[in-house]
């Protein structure tokens, strides 16, 4: 995968961070430092190449200013470019715009930039006209291809209604996703699933006049997702085994409402457990979508899980991953985010030594899962001491520093052991 970069000369309190664009992102620190508004922008560099009209607008300025107009064609060949900073500056401009409609905050303080993985400083497209014979009729078409760092791609097509996108948006869009991830199929869904997000899983009607952007795109994935049937053929055994087990059960959508089924009985969503509301909205995602083609921004998947099951959430997410999920997720969990780092280094072990690798899988029984850190990057949020908060990037090739759950374990933990020691032999 190439990487999108992203320069954040301000977010919020963020100030000065560079972040590039990976399969499984994690952002970790204290609460209210920015995590959620760097995810959502990640979240944007999937997103808007899935969006038809998003691009439209830049395109159909490109094809003003060059002249080209595809219902009235002489037939001439047409050739002109894009400069990559146009796209980009325009680009880092609707991610603001993005972020204002996800967090329902016009008054958001934000200026990034935005470096696109392409080689060159343009792409060109070309235009021209094809006959084409089918039987004894002749067919004109509108031919438009692209160069995009060596990638080309063309697009025929006879005739556009008024509302269509513009041709070169299309194009564009599909070149982009195709040289990204290697497949424009590899990109066709994204999903939000925003923190207190089990409380529309109990309680829809409250959600279903959602005001802010975050939980609106929620409503509207989960209803996608509740129309949707089972995909039986995509599903990972593996995964599904898993998520059963931190449920234990399933939640299922009768037509009317979610209901959680557990040990052969079943029981209305609003009685289960805090965690099965918060899990359901993901098993529904894994069960009907083939993940491999999906980018999903995930707020705090530990949220009301026993730590154990923390453990677990963090397998799921490596299994998500190796199945080829994009994916961008907040989190508190040290249990989470110790779990991931130890999959990390499993398969760092598992690639020097194979034997040693089996050896403590048996011993310590654990599944064969591992998460190749190449596909990983993680940023650890720190406040400084004028306010400023300081976004780190971690080296994860060997597992992800402890950074922002160091301050919270080692002095209480001590401090556990210190009183455990002082008052156990007081009778």
């Amino acid at each position: 995968m190439k990487s999108i970069k992203v320069h954040i000369n301000n977010l919020g309190l963020i100030r000065n961070a560079d972040i590039e664009i990976k399969q499984l992102m994690l952002f970790s620190g204290y609460s209210g430092l920015g995590k959620s508004y760097v995810a959502i922008l990640c979240n944007y560099f999937y997103w808007v190449w899935m969006r038809p009209n998003r691009l439209d607008p830049f395109f159909r300025h490109i094809q003003e200013i060059n002249g080209i107009s595809f219902s009235n064609s002489d037939g001439s060949k047409r050739e002109f470019s894009v400069k990559k900073i146009e796209i980009e500056k325009w680009l880092a401009e609707d991610s603001i715009s993005y972020l204002k409609y996800m967090l329902e905050f016009s008054e958001l303080s934000a200026d990034i930039k935005v470096e696109l993985p392409i080689d060159s400083h343009s792409f060109s497209f070309l235009y021209e006209q094809e006959v084409i014979e089918m039987g004894n009729n002749t067919e004109i078409y509108n031919k438009l291809s692209i160069n995009l760092s060596g990638l080309s791609v063309t697009y025929r097509f006879k005739e556009l209604g008024i509302t269509d996108e513009s041709p070169c948006s299309l194009l564009f869009r599909y070149a982009m996703v195709t040289y990204l991830w290697g497949e424009h199929k590899n990109l066709s869904y994204s999903y939000v699933l925003p923190p207190a997000r089990g409380m529309y899983v109990s309680e829809f009607p409250m959600f279903s006049n959602a005001k802010t952007g975050l939980y609106q795109s929620f409503v509207n994935d989960m209803q996608e997702l509740n129309r949707a049937q089972e995909n039986s053929d995509k599903i990972s055994p593996d995964l599904n085994k898993l998520i059963r087990e931190v449920l234990s059960g399933d939640v299922k959508f009768d037509g009317e409402k979610y209901i959680y089924i557990t040990q052969g009985k079943r029981l209305p969503i609003s009685a289960a457990a805090a965690s099965v509301r918060e899990v359901g909205s993901l098993q529904q995602l894994i069960l009907k979508r083939d993940i491999s083609k999906c980018v999903i921004l995930l707020e705090e998947p530990e949220s009301h899980l026993h730590p154990l099951k923390q453990i677990q959430m963090a397998d799921i997410i490596a299994l998500m991953a190796n199945g080829g999920a994009k994916m961008l997720i907040t989190t508190h969990s040290d249990y989470f985010f110790r779990r991931l780092n130890d999959r990390i280094r499993l398969h760092v072990l598992k690639q020097r030594d194979e034997q040693k690798y089996k050896e403590l899988c048996d011993e310590y029984h654990l599944p064969d899962i591992t998460l190749d850190p190449t596909i990983v990057s993680a940023y650890y949020l720190e406040q400084e001491e004028g306010g400023d908060v300081k976004m780190k990037p971690q080296d994860v090739s060997t597992g992800m520093p402890m950074d922002t759950f160091d301050s919270a374990n080692d002095k209480p933990l001590d401090l556990s052991i210190k009183l455990y020691e002082m008052t156990r032999n007081i009778s």
